[in-house]
């Protein structure tokens, strides 16, 4: 069976994935559906991934990988690879562990490390009628402050019905979030607020106000590519955060999370 490569879009730029593992294929198709061109246009890395006894093994660019037999530390390393050529390829972007929904006219961005929550919070949104921006990765324009779209599938941490500790939420297996292609955001938008969320099992759900400097702090503790411009981050990421409503958000079930969102016009009906 003869599988067509994958080109993962961003702008002009692409990834290209090649492989003639079919599971692997099928599942990476998921992750980038909504990011796919048929054709390669500006192909700016290429991953291709093979299998050799019982080893997968990852090419990109001139550098070898060969993994262990676990599929799933092979995905998230091709995921690794595909994000990484699209942020180098835009050097220009300040680039976030974030996510984001939006209305027609302005974004709210959720942004955390992993296990923060924000993967369910945006998938929530999602399905309430926001559209979808991202889900994990999020590109900044330095000179319009504006958010572009990255829509890669978002994916939650599955609930087991088991207490698990906040500090081993990364072992819970994720799922995939089905997208609707027609209400994905296509354009760059402005922030119109910023959730920086926190889930602790051990909490109970509140939402505050946090100060123009937290949230300037909170977002370069989550810039991916803060070396590539130092001091124009700051100077930018402190021009977006000077107005902007910012709010520190602590939960440990979701639907108190979203009355909490509610409460300062996040809720179930969009920013207006």
């Amino acid at each position: 069976m003869n599988l067509s490569p994958l080109y993962i879009t961003f702008g002009k730029h692409q990834v290209m994935v090649d492989t003639p593992i079919v599971d692997v294929h099928t599942t990476l198709k998921g992750w980038f559906h909504a990011m796919l061109e048929p054709q390669p246009s500006l192909v700016v890395r290429q991953v291709i991934i093979t299998q050799s006894a019982g080893n997968y093994i990852i090419q990109s660019g001139e550098i070898v990988h060969e993994s262990t037999t676990e599929k799933m530390w092979l995905l998230q390393a091709v995921k690794y690879e595909v994000v990484m050529g699209l942020v180098q390829a835009r050097p220009d972007l300040l680039w976030f562990h974030a996510g984001a929904v939006a209305n027609d006219t302005q974004a709210v961005v959720f942004a955390a490390p992993g296990g923060g929550g924000k993967s369910t919070l945006v998938t929530q949104l999602y399905q309430q009628g926001w559209r979808y921006l991202s889900d994990d990765v999020l590109p900044l324009e330095l000179t319009t402050g504006s958010i572009l779209p990255f829509p890669q599938t978002p994916r939650v941490r599955q609930n087991t019905g088991e207490l698990v500790p906040s500090d081993r939420l990364s072992e819970l297996p994720k799922i995939d979030v089905t997208l609707d292609l027609a209400v994905i955001c296509r354009l760059p938008l402005p922030i119109g607020a910023m959730v920086f969320p926190k889930f602790d099992r051990h909490t109970k759900a509140e939402i505050l106000p946090c100060s123009p400097g937290t949230a300037a702090l909170e977002l370069l503790r989550n810039c991916i590519n803060f070396t590539d411009h130092k001091q124009a981050a700051v100077q930018q990421i402190c021009e977006i955060v000077k107005h902007m409503p910012a709010f520190e958000l602590s939960f440990s079930n979701i639907d108190c999370a979203l009355k909490c969102l509610a409460e300062i016009g996040l809720g179930e009906f969009p920013l207006n």
